[in-house]
């Protein structure tokens, strides 16, 4: 008896032993696929990967789990892209404003009033110049699946109403960490100060700017229209985000997973740009409910500072010839 129940407890140990073992192997083989934004969880960006998700782990047949960090990471944009470009996070969906400071030619999407509107936009990144810009992101250790969207760039403060540029004089505006924003205020006579969208509810709380550079739906998803009262709307910006993940980890991946992860994206892009739209609709009644004052200025003059500040970029985003080319799109656009 004593003998057989060894032979008992000796089997069970090796069974156990081989089911522990066979954890961390098929752990293993499920590829995880992290992927991180600073928006706050209402956002379009997290319908468009929550459905990404969705369809990457129907695609795969489960090989791939895709794990979405609903601005949970406490990081800025910059950590994030720091991130991606070190491997130690497979994909983010952020902004262009700091991506510069790695891609030079970033720079390019970050230019005000390059775009008539979206539709112009789309055209235009997911075109030749989409493609071009992919091959910069790739040398520097990122890759761009797809261009999704949140709404235009404009901006609100708590000092007085905007109207023309001259109303920004002396005007501390956040912006994000990128020279052509920084460039236009200063052509406008505002301070601009770059500053992680993760630091801004405080600044304005304390007084340390007056106002952000920044789409609307963003300014109620950060809750910063609590501390602010004026908002000018000049669209000046299409807020683009590029969808990239780190080039080493996709480099990595076997091709079948790789095709899986394009059709995934592909199919989530246009369900992110149309709900985007969606959301954006109402907000300015919504700013205008909470007792804040929205503007609507003429552009015109708008547009004659931010013509002015072009040639200072013609060599870092592409030439010259990149920006009438991408004008000229608009332009044949009905």
């Amino acid at each position: 008896m004593q003998r057989s129940g060894r032979i008992v407890l000796g089997i069970a140990a090796l069974v156990v032993g081989l089911i522990a073992g066979a954890g961390p192997a098929g752990a293993q083989q499920k590829i995880q696929f992290r992927i991180a934004s600073v928006v706050d969880a209402s956002s379009s960006v997290y319908v468009g990967t929550d459905y990404f998700k969705k369809r990457v782990e129907e695609l795969t047949g489960g090989k791939v789990e895709v794990v979405v960090y609903k601005g949970t990471l406490g990081k800025g944009e910059r950590q994030l892209y720091e991130a991606l470009q070190l491997g130690t996070l497979e994909g983010a969906v952020i902004s262009t404003g700091p991506l510069s400071g790695f891609v030079p030619e970033a720079d390019l999407f970050n230019l005000p009033f390059l775009f008539k509107d979206t539709a112009h936009a789309f055209k235009v990144v997911d075109g030749e110049t989409g493609a071009w810009f992919n091959e910069k992101m790739t040398a520097k250790g990122f890759r761009t699946l797809g261009w999704w969207v949140i709404g235009t760039r404009n901006t609100s403060n708590r000092t007085r109403p905007i109207n023309k540029p001259d109303d920004y004089k002396g005007l501390k505006i956040r912006t994000m960490e990128s020279p052509p924003f920084m460039a236009l205020y200063k052509a406008m006579g505002a301070i601009p100060v770059p500053m992680s969208i993760t630091e801004v509810y405080t600044a304005l709380s304390q007084g340390t700017i007056d106002g952000i550079d920044g789409s609307l739906p963003a300014q109620l998803e950060f809750k910063h229209i609590e501390v602010l009262k004026y908002a000018a709307v000049t669209d000046h910006v299409i807020l683009l985000y590029p969808f990239s993940v780190a080039e080493r980890w996709w480099k990595g991946l076997p091709a079948d997973i790789q095709q899986a992860i394009l059709k995934a994206e592909a199919e989530a892009r246009p369900f992110q740009r149309e709900a985007d739209a969606k959301y954006a609709k109402g907000i300015e009644e919504e700013w205008k409910k909470r007792g804040k004052v929205v503007t609507h200025p003429d552009i015109k003059a708008f547009q004659q500072v931010a013509a002015s500040i072009y040639p200072q970029f013609y060599d870092k985003v592409g030439g010259k010839e990149r920006i009438d080319l991408i004008r000229k799109i608009g332009e044949e656009m009905k």
